[in-house]
């Protein structure tokens, strides 16, 4: 979101209903240090935070939801 759409670190974590300083941890790598080489689910993550960006709080949840369960049945979660 702070690349691709330029939001602030601040903008970014009321879009997902986060503190700024757990987005600059993120982004620091200090939490969810999560590789993710699968290039189908790299553009699931790139349209939920689309959407995101769109609506805001309003479906974080829901879009996370999504995304779980595509990692889960590709095997990228434990059960």
């Amino acid at each position: 979101m702070i690349n691709d759409y330029g939001l602030s670190q601040k903008e970014t974590a009321q879009k997902l209903g986060l503190t700024p300083a757990a987005v600059c941890q993120y982004l620091s790598k200090k939490r969810g240090k999560v590789d993710i080489s699968d290039k189908k689910l790299l553009q699931e993550i790139k349209i939920s935070a689309k959407r995101i960006v769109k609506d805001g709080d309003k479906i974080v949840i829901s879009e996370t939801c999504r995304i779980c369960k595509i990692m889960k049945a590709n095997g990228c979660l434990f059960k």
